[in-house]
Parts: C-alpha cells; sequence; structure tokens
C-alpha cells in the first residue's frame, strides 16, 4: 500500500530517503506510485514546481518511464510552410515584455527578416537528450564525457557489452546508485537522482557522434534537427513568440527567472507545451542545431555575422533570462558553452 509514510519519503528529494520508500513500497504498489507520480509532473496547473521537481526526481529511482534511449519519444511535425524568423514587430513586443533586458542588436537583426518556409514531415524528440541516456552512449563508445559526468578516477575503461541493454545505467534498470560508466577520461558517475536531467556541456560534434551512435543501434535516421526544423517545432505556424503562445509567462519554462541555477529534469513544465507537444523548447538547456549561422534570406543588414563558422543554439537556458527563451532567437556556442545539450530529430519516409 502508498502509504502516507511511503510518498513522503518518495517525494522528499533525499536520496536515502527516497530509497528507504521503495524498500517499504510493496512491489504490487510500484505501478500506482510510478502513475501518481507522472500525475503531479504533468499537472502543472495544480501543483508547484517544488513539487513536481521532487516526483520526476524520484521517478529515476523506478527507472523513468519517460525516457527509453533506444525508443525516444518523438513528436510529429506535419510537412508545410510556417513563418521563421522576427519581424520588427516582434522585436518591438520583446522591448515592451523585457523591457529590463538589453537584447544585442546584432543578434536581434539576425533574427530578421521573418520569411516562409517550407518543411517536410519530420519528427522531433519530445524532451531533449538526458543524462541518464548519455552516459549510455559514453559507455559503449568510450567518448570523452562532459565535465560534470566525468569526476577523477582511474583510467581504462571496461569491454563492450554485446547486449544493449546492458549499456543502461543503474537508474534505468530501477537500481538506485549513481549513473555509472567509463571512457577514456575515466568513470562516469553522477547521482541517480540527474538522470533525468538533460545532458549538457556537449560540444556539436558531441551531439552528431550520439546521433550516429542510437542511429546504429535502432536502424533508424536519428540526427539534429535543422535551425529551420527546430524553430517549427517550437513554435507551429502561427508566428507565436514562445512555445505556448505569444504572453510571457515564467511558469511555462525555466530561465533564470525560477531561481534555479542549475538544469531541471525534463517535461516539468507542460504547460509550455509547444503546438506539437515537444517540452523543454524554452529554457532548461540550449540546444545544437546541424544549420551554419548565416544570414536569412533577404538580409540587408550589412552586418558581419559573429562567430563565423559556428553551428546555431536554439531555446535559451536556465541561466539566460525569458526573452532569450523565444522561439525565433538565434545564438551559437559562445551563448552559454557549459549549458548547451540537443534534442533529436528524424525524417519521415511518409507524409502524415
Amino acid at each position: 500500500m502508498l502509504t502516507p509514510e511511503i510518498w513522503d519519503a518518495l517525494i522528499s528529494a533525499d536520496p536515502h530517503r527516497i530509497q528507504r520508500g521503495l524498500v517499504l513500497l510493496h512491489p504490487d504498489d510500484r505501478a500506482p506510485a510510478v502513475a501518481r507520480l507522472l500525475a503531479v509532473i504533468e499537472d502543472g496547473a495544480t501543483h508547484a514546481l517544488d513539487l513536481r521537481h521532487r516526483a520526476a526526481t524520484a521517478l529515476n529511482f523506478f527507472g523513468e518511464p519517460r525516457i527509453d534511449a533506444w525508443n525516444p519519444a518523438m513528436q510529429v511535425v506535419p510537412a508545410g510552410t510556417f513563418i521563421m524568423g522576427s519581424t520588427a514587430e516582434d522585436l518591438a513586443r520583446l522591448r515592451e515584455i523585457f523591457p529590463a533586458e538589453e537584447p544585442d542588436p546584432v543578434w536581434q537583426t539576425l533574427e530578421t527578416p521573418a520569411h516562409q518556409v517550407y518543411l517536410d514531415d519530420f519528427l522531433i524528440g519530445r524532451y531533449p537528450i538526458t543524462n541518464q541516456e548519455y552516459a549510455a552512449f559514453i559507455q559503449a563508445t568510450r567518448r570523452i564525457p562532459p565535465p560534470h559526468l566525468a569526476p577523477p578516477s582511474a583510467p581504462g575503461a571496461g569491454e563492450e557489452p554485446e547486449n544493449p541493454a546492458e549499456l543502461m545505467p543503474s537508474a534505468a534498470k530501477g537500481k538506485v546508485g549513481r549513473l555509472k560508466a567509463r571512457g577514456p577520461g575515466g568513470e562516469i558517475s553522477l547521482p541517480q537522482a540527474l538522470g533525468n536531467h538533460p545532458v549538457s556541456g556537449l560540444t556539436h560534434g558531441d551531439a552528431q557522434a550520439y546521433c550516429a551512435w542510437i542511429g546504429r543501434l535502432t536502424g533508424l535516421d536519428y540526427r539534429l534537427p535543422s535551425e529551420a526544423e527546430w524553430e517549427k517545432a517550437a513554435r507551429g505556424t502561427d508566428q507565436r513568440l514562445f512555445p505556448w503562445g505569444d504572453r510571457w509567462d515564467a511558469r511555462c519554462c525555466h530561465t533564470a527567472a525560477t531561481g534555479v541555477a542549475a538544469s531541471l529534469p525534463v517535461g516539468l513544465f507542460p504547460a509550455g507545451a509547444s503546438p506539437y507537444a515537444a517540452l523543454d523548447m524554452a529554457g532548461n538547456v540550449e540546444e545544437w542545431t546541424v544549420s551554419l549561422l548565416a544570414p536569412y534570406p533577404g538580409s540587408y543588414t550589412g552586418e558581419k555575422v559573429p562567430y563565423p563558422g559556428s553551428y546555431v543554439t536554439r531555446g535559451g537556458s536556465y541561466l539566460l533570462p525569458g526573452g532569450y527563451a523565444r522561439c525565433a532567437r538565434r545564438h551559437t556556442l559562445q551563448a552559454q558553452p557549459a549549458v548547451i545539450g540537443f534534442r533529436l530529430a528524424r525524417s519521415l519516409p511518409y507524409a502524415v
């Protein structure tokens, strides 16, 4: 039975108390407990961010049912045209919404002119790739992990398991402990409670390598989204400023406005879903695209493109204010290298 004592332990955010709650929980009550935790996360209108955060932390100790590295949740974005970029009116509204922010005119100019783009059907990841998923990749490929996943330890790497399921960290198997793997940079070790946070601190090459790896394992053409695909997945076809609409609402995303200077578990802001039900497209971590930064067609800026040869990042982050979380906002690696992650995309071979 899921008693009040056990429930309080599960949502305590204390790994030791969560483990104790798991010990006390009867196996028949695990599924109801997971369902209740998911219900808390998915009801942002009723439950405060702190409670949603604690519920998501507990899910890591149940195997995090929302995350499946071998079958990532993907959302369909139907073929068609949309308006990409910002109009002069959009930028004027930005100054009204965020009067305290001081936008860089060069970067704002690079959002213009707004222009029509046609895209074929594609899939976009429902969530950014998480620590849990990326740890499996490091274990399999022995790629050097980002700094937050690589505390000092003895060098060396074990043999690659023949069964891909063995690559999943302990969190994915429902065990308690830490996410662990070995790569050339040493042992990855991360608190299990952070397994469902978006991975960050990645280079563009890291993100591309993950896409190639999961594509080989699944036989599917996973890749990074183009800049245009990312923007359409975030804003749909109505030129909205934010994934949820035109009105700024700090409760819909994880930016500096939340006051939490760290990543949060994916999917904590259901009210911030895009028109195609993609989550965390505003805030949490910045995201790589496959596109190189260049002026839009018809640009009359005369400005030199900053950081030539850089790949575009999108989405803003927990370190940046709300104006950086707009659907049309563009940036590069220089935005905040330590908080850049990515999400998957995939082409569809048929019309939807």
